[in-house]
């Protein structure tokens, strides 16, 4: 028997104790390169194709995330309630979020109450005011029971109401 019998994807040769001299080889005819030497056949296939599950699964994604940027836009998501400030459960100098509808504006005065209820807060913003009787979203720090201070935005709720 012959070192490397039986290997039909070795291209190694045969050694021998005995320099110049080749082992018997039983497989074939000894010049024969088939028998020495088979090349593996190798398949090659088209890329699959993106799956339809995928393109579900990404446009699934987006469409949660972007209904979140809204959600937090519109006061959804982290707003405090007017009845809270009102009533003296939220610590002056708090930075809040709150949400209702612009009742009121003298100039840069403003007053947001609950969307059907009494409780208002005044705050003063010099920037461009929505109409009257809009949604919106307030944030600023608590300053009085009655008031916000430091307003840094002042949106018309987009979807949410």
């Amino acid at each position: 028997m012959s070192v490397g019998e039986g290997r039909k994807h070795s291209c190694v040769s045969s050694v021998t104790d005995q320099p110049g001299k080749r082992p018997p080889d039983d497989s074939g005819p000894p010049h024969s390169l088939e028998a020495r030497l088979t090349v593996p056949s190798v398949e090659l296939s088209m890329p699959k194709s993106k799956s339809k599950r995928n393109i579900v699964i990404l446009l699934v994604i987006v469409l949660i995330g972007g209904l979140g940027i809204i959600a937090s836009h519109d006061g959804l998501i982290g707003t405090t309630s007017i009845i809270d400030i009102n009533n003296g459960d939220i610590a002056i100098g708090t930075q809040v979020t709150v949400k209702g509808e612009l009742t009121l504006r003298l100039g840069n005065a403003h007053t947001i109450t609950v969307v059907g209820g009494s409780n208002t807060l005044g705050f003063i913003w010099s920037g461009s005011s929505p109409p009257l009787h809009s949604i919106i979203v307030v944030r600023g720090t608590v300053s009085s029971v009655i008031s916000l201070s430091d307003v840094s935005s002042v949106d018309v709720v987009w979807l949410f109401r």
